[in-house]
């Protein structure tokens, strides 16, 4: 199962304008790419600061990002509204290591289509990155499911 369109096409128009790529990641990512049918509780995007500024001013968003919690910060972290599933917009990303805080970048990207609608999607390999960086329960079970034997 994927998320409702009606979210990914408001996702899809709010972020035309990006002058730079953005990437969905997560949750919703590994149902686009077919690897869980649950319905994620939120799409998370990742894309440059100067496109969330842009966004952001464009359409009256307030940027939630309080400092971050134990393990995660943005500088940017928006809530629009687009459809059924919420979104998250994340720019100047980082994750807490024992290396110090560690910005989240999103590489590779591949295509993924919903009724029509062409999405970036971070790739498998990329989440699974992700997923070890992060190391949160709920993502070493994801990485289990994408790289069994790396889990």
């Amino acid at each position: 199962m994927t998320p409702p369109s009606d979210s990914f096409v408001g996702l899809a128009d709010l972020l035309r304008p990006c002058r730079d790529p953005w990437s969905i990641f997560g949750g919703a990512a590994l149902c686009l790419h077919g690897i869980t049918s649950e319905l994620p509780k939120d799409i998370d995007v990742l894309l440059s600061i100067d496109d969330a500024e842009r966004i952001a001013a464009r359409h009256g968003l307030e940027n939630k990002a309080a400092g971050g919690i134990e393990r995660f910060r943005s500088q940017i972290l928006l809530h629009p509204s687009t459809g059924t599933v919420p979104v998250e917009l994340m720019a100047g990303f980082e994750v807490l290591t024992t290396d110090g805080w560690v910005p989240v970048r999103i590489e590779r990207r591949v295509t993924k289509t919903i009724g029509g609608l062409a999405l970036p999607v971070a790739t498998l390999p990329e989440l699974a990155r992700l997923f070890r960086l992060f190391g949160r329960p709920k993502d070493l079970e994801r990485l289990r499911r994408i790289a069994p034997s790396d889990g």
